[in-house]
């Protein structure tokens, strides 16, 4: 994970930019699934599962912040 926040050439794609992108999809879509969708009196909320991953979201996060 830590390779994302690795200084890169802002004029090149280098593989290392491939795979941080593809993680950075990956991780999306994980914390997509952190949460149900569950239909209360005609509107929709959204529960968090009983795995929910509050640390990956947290380190996320973080990543998301610190990228340029």
């Amino acid at each position: 994970m830590s390779q994302v926040l690795l200084a890169q050439e802002p004029t090149s794609i280098t593989d290392n930019t491939i795979e941080n992108i593809v993680w950075l999809g990956q991780g999306n879509k994980y914390i997509e699934n952190q949460w149900m969708v569950k239909k209360n009196w005609g509107q929709f909320e959204l529960l968090e599962k009983d795995n929910f991953d509050q640390s990956f979201i947290n380190e996320y996060s973080f990543i998301c912040k610190n990228i340029k």
